[in-house]
């Protein structure tokens, strides 16, 4: 009977052991700003490149799509010159800049204090 609780609590210190080696948190944090190198540029739902990604693919201005209007929190650019956030402000009746990165190749960005506000994007290259 000793020698099997012996066993188990061995047994249960390895998993212990390797379960800590990396938790949830630690990937996470390891992955933050993690951006594809032919994008040219990356917006994130959480702070420090952090949560659902968005992937900029294309250069110019337009709409964020659905799913990220009104809740980017963190940017980065990569192969853009500068990417700019925009804000609909309904009494100007227009876009007006919030937040902008840039790059090449920049460091990521919190969206402070503009944070889930951000309507519109512009890509230059």
């Amino acid at each position: 009977m000793k020698k099997s609780l012996t066993r188990t609590t061995a047994a249960l210190a390895t998993v212990a052991a390797a379960t800590a080696v990396l938790t949830p948190a630690e990937a996470a944090t390891t992955a933050a700003w993690d951006c594809p190198a032919d994008a040219y540029g990356c917006l994130w739902d959480g702070y420090h490149g952090t949560g659902d990604r968005y992937v900029v693919r294309a250069t110019g201005g337009y709409l964020l799509p659905a799913g990220y209007k009104d809740k980017i929190s963190s940017m980065r650019a990569v192969r853009a010159r500068k990417i700019i956030l925009y804000n609909w402000h309904a009494d100007k009746a227009a876009y007006v800049p919030i937040y902008e990165v840039f790059g090449p190749n920049g460091v990521g960005a919190n969206v402070l204090p503009h944070e889930n506000t951000a309507d519109r994007i512009v890509v230059q290259v």
